[in-house]
């Protein structure tokens, strides 16, 4: 029980720390294409080995959004230097990038519902 509290409190700080470098702006293109990201999460396995980074996207395009991840899979390694910097960890996990399912299923779920409605 300890170590998930523990991956959690270093989760939230990895979150807030990614956060505040994306606040100050990345260069790639890819990532300025898709417009305000949001961290809507970040979970670290058991060892803090990797964290795992959902984010999400006002743009939904399947072109720009595969570019986005594209953008943080290649912006990885400095990212995780720039949470290194911000965050004192032993040891600093790896960055894993992902598109938060969540935030698409409740789009689909509201498209869905708004076809349900009576015209």
């Amino acid at each position: 029980m300890a170590e998930s509290r523990r991956a959690a409190r270093v989760g939230a700080t990895v979150q807030s720390a990614l956060a505040e470098v994306l606040r100050e702006g990345l260069r790639d293109p890819r990532l300025r294409a898709a417009g305000l990201i949001t961290i809507t999460g970040v979970t670290v396995t058991a060892d803090l080995s990797l964290a795992n980074v959902y984010v999400m996207a006002p743009e939904q395009s399947p072109d720009v959004l595969d570019d986005m991840m594209r953008g943080f899979s290649s912006a990885a390694p400095f990212l995780r230097t720039a949470v290194a910097r911000r965050v004192t960890l032993k040891r600093t996990p790896a960055l894993r990038f992902h598109i938060d399912p969540a935030v698409q299923r409740g789009r689909r779920v509201d498209a869905i519902l708004a076809d349900m409605e009576p015209s």
